[in-house]
């Protein structure tokens, strides 16, 4: 192993929690490979289950890019919500759900943007109950 590499794992029940937190609601998180998870979430006992599998489809130390699945009504809520949140969508973060692709410019983030100068995003992989992101000391 490289002693410059840095690796950090996040459990999902972590990302859970964390988002019911910060949004007021609680999905769900599985793997469905080492590059790929599904999101699920189920609004209310008389809707159905939303869900929407992710895929990282590049990775590059300034940017993540992914791309995502789902059904045409996920696919319509999902564009509203965009839509409807676009001026709260963090700097560094670009959804074309036209596409269905977000990219993802860590090095834009206000507070992680000095950490960019010391380190730089190698991996990311996910695992049957955590994902799994490596950083390389520059």
């Amino acid at each position: 192993k490289n002693l410059s590499s840095m690796n950090v794992q996040i459990n999902y029940s972590e990302i859970s929690n964390f988002l019911e937190k910060i949004l007021g609601f609680c999905p769900t998180f599985s793997c469905v490979d080492n590059k790929a998870f599904e999101v699920k979430y189920k609004p209310n006992m008389f809707m159905p289950t939303i869900a929407i599998k992710f895929r990282i489809d590049a990775l590059r130390k300034d940017c993540i890019c992914l791309s995502y699945e789902c059904g045409s009504a996920a696919s319509l809520i999902i564009a509203d919500v965009v839509d409807y949140l676009k001026e709260k969508i963090p700097s560094g973060v670009e959804v074309k759900t036209a596409d269905k692709r977000v990219n993802i410019y860590p090095p834009h983030f206000y507070h992680v943007d000095n950490l960019y100068d010391h380190i730089a995003l190698s991996d990311i992989t996910f695992e049957e109950k955590s994902v799994n992101v490596e950083f390389t000391m520059v």
